[in-house]
């Protein structure tokens, strides 16, 4: 059982362990180590490596935010202005379909089609070592494609 234990806590991050490892290790002792224990620390682990993130070092700056960069907020005014273009099309013209494509189809094609870059050059490029913060910028540029995509999809334009 002694194996088993050493390996749940190595599942746990070296900078967590540093900080609550020896308690964590009398709380087991003193609680007896079974299966159940066993289990209970596999997610904990788990849960320290999603939900909690290393504490800065003294004196260390905090990192940015990836919105400053143009390839996380470029998509996002991309996806809103090409909402914002079938809304005054759609205050202007209704939602009648048209015979002909007008001017708020192309600009809609136009930054829908040309957001795709952005989005690329972002997920290469911060994907890999970005961790969290990346990957809620990466859903929220989903989520506004989504909502730019929705409108032309409901109204079978």
């Amino acid at each position: 059982m002694k194996r088993v234990l050493r390996a749940a806590f190595g599942l746990y991050p070296r900078w967590w362990w540093r900080r609550y490892g020896a308690e964590l290790e009398t709380l087991v002792e003193d609680s007896g180590a079974t299966w159940p224990t066993v289990i209970d620390l596999v997610f904990g682990a788990l849960a320290v490596r999603v939900r909690q993130r290393r504490p800065a070092e003294p004196g260390a700056k905090s990192e940015p935010s990836l919105f400053r960069n143009p390839s996380a907020l470029a998509p996002a005014l991309m996806s809103f202005g090409a909402l914002t273009a079938i809304a005054v099309h759609t205050l202007k013209s209704g939602i009648a379909p048209q015979a002909d494509e007008g001017t708020a189809a192309h600009l809609w094609q136009l930054l829908m089609a040309g957001q795709l870059p952005f989005v690329a050059w972002f997920m290469v490029r911060w994907l890999p070592g970005g961790g969290r913060r990346a990957l809620a910028v990466s859903a929220i540029h989903v989520v506004a494609l989504g909502a730019a995509l929705f409108p032309v999809w409901w109204f079978n334009w």
